[in-house]
């Protein structure tokens, strides 16, 4: 369970890496985000502040928790509720980098 928890703490890091490069160069190139939220952010802000202020602080509390839950013997309610929220963020973004970042990227 453990590995489990750093294994997809490691792979939702590299999916918002992808997501971060991926991102930058299809602005680049004249694309756009889709995220309106985002897109207002970069709007307001530029593109690398935009992308940062969102990632980092989730990236920071993700591996906070996932260390924090490492050092401490988990209720049979947490054993359910942080492998599956780890599994939906999985899924959710690599469903959104397939979909929209990678095909962008290879058109």
């Amino acid at each position: 369970m453990k590995l489990f928890l750093i294994l997809s703490c490691a792979l939702i890091w590299a999916l918002n890496m992808f997501d971060y490069v991926s991102t930058s160069i299809i602005l680049q190139r004249g694309g756009e985000e889709m995220n309106p939220l985002i897109n207002w952010l970069i709007q307001l802000i530029g593109v690398n502040p935009a992308l940062l202020s969102t990632k980092v602080p989730f990236l920071c509390l993700l591996t906070y928790v996932t260390f924090r839950a490492n050092r401490k013997i988990l209720t049979s309610r947490e054993r359910v509720v942080l492998p599956s929220g780890y599994a939906f963020i999985i899924l959710f973004y690599s469903y959104v980098m397939y979909n929209f970042n990678l095909q962008s990227l290879l058109i």
